[in-house]
């Protein structure tokens, strides 16, 4: 008695079950002949399955080979094949296929897919059905993958015989069809080019922070399947995003925009990448190229601000005001523009202003270049709103302060601090007025004058506690609610009755700081009866001390830091002490660079600290969110995901990357040497391939004769049965 053996293969590699039943018997059933696919020098099923002549019917056989391509990549990766056989007479339908080169040699790989199997005969390949199959709307198909040959051969075709059979169990009646389907070689490997162009249409290399470019792909050789990698950002700088996107990387075709930032004060190099490849998993030279930019980015001072002492639209003619500048940032330059006013003085090299309008009436407009040292990137701020210079019809006016009761129209070259001055009106009006409003330090930081404001007429007495520039304005008002104002600079010195005292551009005592950061301090010291002449920076951290108005310091390790600094004005010395709290860079704990199956999950980080903030990129496939410490990746593609780690006290940051590779499933099949045995004799069990993994086989009932692992195995069977013989792979890298 013999035993009709069922071998169904469960292949799991990287998740994906495979399942193929296969029926090996004799009769129409069973696997094909192989040699039989009226290839060059091979014969044709009509020798076995009678029923009339080679295509002699309306039905057909059809070869699509990658959706439709008629080219194939050498060295590229294995591509879908689909025979499909349609006959409105038939129900039963079985095919065979071999491919071969000009030369009639075989080229490239076959592997079977669910419903078929492969296997050589003599120099040439073959897949056919593993089972033939029953379907009542007369038409089958089947899939399986051809893996392009490493090099050029030249045209490729695909010889394939199809059997569209009559169900009735034997070899009659059955119709067959033959078909080819030829393709050839692709261009070699892509070539990567892209242009870069601003919006302005310039398409230099040199670009200003906060420009946006748009780059274009101009590379030759590519197709609708060509993958595409952009990244605006390759060294990590930081500073730059794509428009639209979620980072510095994409895989769009493009155009794609980009904006570019530089927060420094020096020029930054960025270079942007375009890698092109006929596969997912791109290899230079094989089957991607790339290309590269560099783009230099100049750095672009903050606009400045600026802002009037009195903000209001209009001023009377040949009044004094005051401009003052404001988002200042250390190394930069600022140049101001004060159109038709003069400028009679300033507190410091960047301000306060204090300017006297024009005589004639009409809109001023004061304009503050910023830029950096070499940089041809400036920004411009604008006073806002403008000042509106009127011809007021009253005429204020005011006495110059004199040291007594005593009032003049003399300014004192300087007048010292502590001593009382006197402010007396002598305004004209055609009309009485009503109102008297003083304001002797207009715009000015504490300590105030005393007093600091007044009403009346006057003479009143007032005293500045603080050398510097005093503006004083007086504004009356009329019967009729006319205005009018007048503005006088006043110079104070300090006479030696308030002490030296040092003073930081930073008013806290104490600064926190990431290790690398340049710390930038100036003096802002005052008081003393002479001019300062002398600094000395000491850093607490046994470097040499810097003796200038305006110091810096990078320090080289972490840790507590005390400022000492003092200033001399050739008469005294005062010190003034800040505490600088330096702090490195957290630690950044990323996994271990995994490969996984697809649809599978790895975990890509480390244990959170108490405080760090933790912002990963991409986030697509992080679970639950891509600012947890250790989120679970499962990515669709291979994917390298970066982790950006800010700790609390100064927010300060460290990046690292984790690549985590996605693996793909291959194709088992699975044979025996003998499909319908006599009970207790072997039967040889094949799988291929034989080291995929671990296996577990089920053999039906059979019994192992010899045989472990992948096989190959000896199996009998003692009483007669229809056998299932299972095999499951699991590969887990």
């Amino acid at each position: 008695m013999k035993i009709k053996i069922v071998l169904t293969i469960f292949a799991i590699i990287c998740s994906l079950f495979l399942c193929v039943d296969v029926l090996l018997s004799n009769g129409t059933n069973g696997a094909p002949p192989v040699g039989n696919t009226a290839a060059p020098g091979e014969g044709d099923c009509t020798s076995c399955h009678g029923g009339g002549t080679l295509n002699g019917f309306t039905g057909s056989v059809t070869v699509n080979v990658n959706g439709g391509a008629t080219t194939y990549i050498p060295g590229g990766p294995a591509i879908p094949v689909t025979i499909t056989i349609t006959d409105a007479a038939q129900t039963r339908f079985g095919f065979e296929v071999t491919v071969l080169d000009a030369a009639n040699n075989l080229v490239g790989n076959l592997s079977a897919l669910v419903g078929s199997a492969v296997s050589m005969s003599g120099v040439r390949q073959y897949v056919y059905h593993s089972i033939g199959v029953t379907n009542a709307t007369h038409t089958n198909t089947w899939t399986f993958n051809w893996t392009p040959p490493t090099t050029n051969v030249g045209p490729v075709t695909f010889y394939a015989i199809g059997n569209a059979g009559n169900n009735d169990q034997g070899s009659g009646g059955d119709h067959i069809y033959t078909s080819n389907n030829t393709i050839t070689a692709a261009s070699s490997t892509p070539v990567s080019s892209f242009t870069h162009q601003y919006p302005n249409g310039n398409n230099a290399f040199s670009i200003c922070s906060g420009d946006t470019v748009v780059f274009t792909s101009t590379s030759t050789g590519t197709t609708a399947s060509t993958f595409y990698a952009w990244d605006v950002d390759y060294a990590s700088n930081g500073g730059a995003s794509i428009i639209g996107g979620t980072g510095h990387q994409s895989q769009l075709p493009g155009p794609i925009s980009a904006v570019y930032t530089n927060t420094g004060s020096t020029p930054v190099v960025y270079t942007t990448g375009l890698i092109i490849s006929t596969s997912i998993i791109p290899t230079l030279g094989v089957n991607a190229d790339s290309e590269s930019h560099l783009i230099v980015v100049w750095p672009k001072a903050p606009s400045p601000v600026l802002s009037a002492t009195q903000q209001v639209w209009s001023f009377c003619a040949n009044e004094i005001d005051t401009i003052t500048i404001t988002n200042i940032v250390a190394g930069a330059t600022y140049t101001m523009n004060f159109g038709s006013a003069t400028l009679l003085g300033s507190a410091g090299v960047n301000g306060p202003f204090y300017i006297k309008l024009p005589s004639t009436q009409g809109l001023l407009p004061i304009t503050c270049t910023a830029s950096y040292p070499g940089s041809p990137c400036t920004s411009t701020g604008v006073l806002t709103p403008p000042i509106y210079v009127q011809i007021c019809n009253t005429t204020a006016q005011f006495y110059s302060p004199k040291i007594g009761p005593a009032y003049g129209s003399a300014i004192p070259a300087s007048y010292c601090n502590g001593t009382s001055y006197y402010y007396t009106d002598s305004s004209f009006s055609v009309l009485p007025i009503v109102n008297f409003s003083w304001n002797f330090a207009v715009g000015s930081a504490p300590p105030f004058p005393s007093p600091a404001t007044a009403t009346g007429a006057g003479p009143h007495a007032v005293s500045y506690p603080l050398g510097g520039n005093y503006m004083v304005r007086e504004i009356i008002t009329d019967a009729i609610g006319q205005t009018a104002r007048d503005s006088h600079l006043v110079v104070v010195i300090n006479c030696g009755v308030t002490p030296l005292t040092a003073a930081f551009n930073v008013q806290a005592p104490s600064i926190n700081h990431c290790l690398g950061k340049i710390d930038t301090l100036s003096d802002f010291s005052y008081g003393g009866s002479a001019t300062i002449n002398s600094w000395d920076w000491n850093w607490g951290d046994a470097t040499p001390h810097d003796n200038t108005l305006t110091a810096y310091h990078n320090y080289a390790n972490t840790g507590s830091y005390t400022v000492t600094f003092v200033v001399g004005n050739g008469v005294a010395f005062d010190t003034a002490y800040l505490t600088i709290n330096v702090v490195g860079a957290p630690s950044v704990n990323v996994a271990n660079n995994d490969t996984i199956c697809p649809g599978f999950s790895v975990p890509v980080g480390g244990a959170s600290v108490p405080g760090n903030s933790y912002s990963w990129y991409p986030s697509i496939g992080l679970s639950p969110s891509a600012s947890a410490s250790n989120p679970s990746a499962s990515p669709a593609i291979t994917t390298t995901y970066y982790l950006t780690v800010t700790e609390p006290i100064a927010n300060c940051t460290a990046t690292d990357s984790v690549l985590i590779s996605v693996g793909s499933a291959a194709p088992l099949t699975i044979s025996a040497s003998n499909s319908s045995p006599c009970i207790n004799a072997p039967v040889g069990i094949n799988c291929t391939p034989a080291n995929a993994g671990t296996y577990t086989w089920n053999f039906g009932g059979g019994l192992i004769v010899s045989g472990s692992g992948g096989g190959p195995y000896q199996i009998s069977w003692p009483t007669s049965t229809l056998a299932s013989v299972n095999a499951t792979v699991v590969d887990n890298f």
